[in-house]
């Protein structure tokens, strides 16, 4: 059985919806399409049509044009205002001597049209035609939607590759800054250390009787000759006080703005890490 005789899912032969009211025509059909292989059903007017559609939908649909309760006109009209069913194809069926609008034909939607009495060939070559058009129409619709999926699955992998890139540069950002801010703190603490220790150093001398430094300030005067306005004693006076207050003062500030970096790049480091 070639491509064309069987339905779109490729599982079962191809089903046609013959449409008539003239039993003979009915059976006619019947004859010629079901020895090709194809199933087919029959309903004997327009309305009965799209009742059998509502409950199967087909592959094709061969529709007699004049037809009692609904023509096959207005059936077909309806046919392809159901996006279930606006794909199927819908060829007319009309009498040689009967009345027939080509026009009116296709802009109902049909897709094609015989004249009868049929002759075998042509019926057969036409149906044939337009179930494989049908099959391949499908086929690409639904090429088509797997290929908008996978764009869609691309977009959104692309999305996330370039946000996991950009993650993954603020975190070797990160990292770098902190190990760069690292070394000089840690090289600041330790300057601040001997600094203190310095200032402390410095504090016990300061802390010798002011008569001592008295002395010491008469004996250079009277080795120089002059001498500032103002004493050694003064001078002892303002730098003890220095020691005492400010600069351990400006050390515990400095300290804490060494506490506050350090714990800026844990933090830093900690997300580069949970990152990882």
């Amino acid at each position: 059985m070639t491509d064309d005789k069987y339905s779109t899912d490729g599982r079962e032969p191809a089903l046609i919806l013959a449409a008539d009211d003239n039993a003979d025509n009915l059976a006619l059909l019947l004859e010629l399409l079901e020895p090709e292989g194809y199933r087919v059903l029959v309903a004997r007017d327009g309305k009965a049509a799209l009742q059998t559609l509502a409950l199967q939908p087909v592959d094709l649909v061969l529709m007699d044009v004049h037809m009692p309760v609904m023509e096959g006109y207005e059936a077909c009209r309806c046919i392809k205002q159901q996006e279930r069913l606006a794909d199927i194809p819908v060829i007319f069926l009309s009498g040689i001597t009967e009345s027939f609008n080509k026009i009116q034909a296709f802009a109902s939607g049909g897709a094609d049209y015989i004249t009868k009495p049929f002759n075998t060939s042509e019926l057969l070559a036409r149906v044939s035609t337009h179930l494989n058009l049908y099959r391949s129409r499908r086929e690409l619709q639904a090429k088509n939607q797997e290929l908008q999926e996978l764009i869609k699955k691309l977009s959104e992998t692309g999305e996330a590759l370039a946000a996991a890139r950009e993650k993954a540069a603020v975190a070797e950002l990160q990292a770098e800054l902190a190990n760069e801010l690292n070394n000089p703190l840690n090289y600041l603490s330790v300057g601040l250390e001997a600094i203190r220790a310095d200032i402390h150093e410095a504090a016990g001398l300061l802390a010798q009787p002011l008569g001592l430094l008295d002395s010491n300030e008469k004996e250079v005067s009277g080795n120089a000759g002059t001498r500032s306005a103002y004493s050694l004693s003064a001078i002892a006076f303002r730098e003890r006080k220095i020691l005492a207050g400010e600069l351990p003062d400006l050390l515990d500030g400095m300290e804490q703005g060494l506490d506050k970096a350090r714990a800026i790049v844990r933090r830093m480091l900690s997300a580069d890490n949970s990152a990882d």
